[in-house]
């Protein structure tokens, strides 16, 4: 779960430059990252390589240099990052994404469900109490399960016709939502 990528993000995030060194380094870095990934886009022309050659290693050479310049604030100024107050700060970002994470699930589900509803509710054909129906068994046989709600749409896409002329709603759409294969 942690990975050197999230220690060395914390420390060069901990150990700042002075605002004078931030308000130089940011926007040329920044300004040099542009004409890398231009010169980057366009090396099939003739002098771009040779050019996105140069400002990679430039970059690098910066990057490098932000790197010797923390863990020379490390070995200086060691004590400051013993703290509980950093200890937080630095599991604030793991435990936020871990957090997250299920509600994005949640949101995609939501959002396969109202594409779902919104395509049965554009049936015409299809009465409202045999909608609600398709609806609740959606729900019921759908769950959470992104395969069975993308069998659903498809239902609804497809195959209108037969949720209206179908006798035994239940296990046509148990049977089409749980086990059909694309």
């Amino acid at each position: 779960m942690f990975s050197i990528t999230l220690f060395s993000e914390f420390l060069i995030g901990f150990f700042n430059f002075s605002l004078i060194g931030e308000l130089i380094l940011i926007p040329t870095v920044t300004f040099i990252s542009l004409l890398y990934f231009y010169a980057d886009y366009n090396k099939q022309k003739e002098g771009y390589l040779a050019v996105s050659k140069f400002l990679n290693s430039l970059l690098s050479i910066v990057g490098i240099s932000i790197l010797i310049y923390v863990v020379y604030k490390v070995i200086t100024n060691g004590k400051d990052l013993i703290s509980i107050s950093n200890l937080k700060s630095f599991l604030f970002s793991p435990l936020f994404t871990l957090f997250f994470i299920p509600i994005v699930y949640l949101i995609v589900v939501f959002m396969k469900y109202e594409d779902i509803f919104g395509n049965l509710n554009r049936s015409q054909f299809i009465n409202r109490k045999r909608k609600l129906k398709i609806k609740i068994l959606f729900l019921f046989f759908g769950n959470i399960n992104l395969k069975s709600l993308d069998n659903a749409k498809e239902i609804t896409i497809w195959n209108k016709n037969e949720l209206n002329n179908e006798e035994k709603l239940m296990n046509y759409i148990r049977k089409r939502i749980r086990y059909t294969e694309h």
